[in-house]
């Protein structure tokens, strides 16, 4: 009996802990539609995490294809433990990392894929973690504020869709100081052989699924990479880019209609002019 009760108790305390945070997903390989019996009758606000929730010019991004370059190259054998990586095998190694993440959407997935030893997965999110420095992941001003006026709104629910594995996402989200502002977050699943992410469309099918919409139109979405936003909108999702590189102003810039309804905008806050509907409704 008492360790029944030290079970219940401790799954007391799990169903505590997941209520005060975001419901966390994994992308998974074997889905398919099935009847949607939960409708949330809200509007979602989703997401990208990575050189979005963030800007690109903090850095942390680049030292994530920095850490990402090194455990390509020595999880291949194009430098060992404890090397000095030349220029020549570091180049070598970018070069097979894009080609990876050309061939298979996630470079991850091309090393699991092509590498004998195969990889841990869970090895390779402690060691991404490890060679990171989350400090120069800075809260962009203003935008803690614009979260909290949308999830404040009943007729809003906030989610992150990324391709990052849950380790990053998670200290990422910390460092930000927005994690408990969310109420849903999709990840990549490390653990999957055949693992898929954007801008594979099941993705965004399960991503609608799982809020809950069997209308498209509910879902509103930014990301920085060009062509993830360009597969939500193919699929009827509201969807902008976010361009730190084009010229800051007022207004959000049109560019190809037919395929990006919501324009671009050149910060992350211009969300309010892209998706004013959210705002004023």
């Amino acid at each position: 009996m008492k360790f029944y009760a030290q079970l219940q108790l401790s799954l007391a305390a799990f169903a505590i802990v997941n209520a005060r945070g975001p419901t966390v997903h994994r992308y998974s390989s074997t889905w398919s539609p099935s009847l949607l019996t939960e409708k949330s009758g809200k509007r979602s606000i989703i997401f990208d995490m990575d050189d979005t929730l963030y800007s690109k010019f903090d850095g942390l991004q680049s030292q994530l294809l920095d850490a990402l370059l090194n455990y390509v190259g020595r999880k291949t054998g194009i430098y060992h433990e404890n090397e000095e990586a030349t220029p020549e095998m570091k180049q070598r190694a970018y070069y097979l990392m894009k080609d990876y993440y050309k061939t298979y959407g996630l470079t991850l997935k091309g090393l699991r894929v092509n590498n004998k030893n195969g990889v841990d997965f869970d090895d390779y999110d402690a060691f991404i973690k490890s060679e990171l420095d989350y400090s120069n992941a800075q809260q962009i001003e203003g935008l803690v504020e614009m979260l909290k006026e949308l999830k404040d709104n009943p007729r809003n629910q906030l989610a992150i869709m990324t391709n990052s594995c849950w380790l990053h996402v998670e200290s990422t989200l910390m460092q930000l100081g927005i994690y408990d502002l969310f109420d849903h977050i999709f990840v990549a699943d490390c653990h999957d052989h055949n693992m898929v992410s954007k801008p594979n469309p099941i993705v965004y099918s399960q991503v609608q699924h799982a809020l809950g919409h069997a209308n498209p139109r509910d879902c509103y979405f930014i990301d920085d990479n060009f062509s993830f936003v360009e597969a939500a909108q193919l699929v009827g999702w509201n969807a902008v880019w976010l361009n730190e590189s084009a010229p800051q102003q007022d207004q959000v810039t049109p560019v190809e209609p037919e395929i990006l309804q919501k324009g671009t905008v050149g910060h992350i806050l211009q969300m309010r002019e892209a998706f004013n509907e959210l705002f004023s409704e």
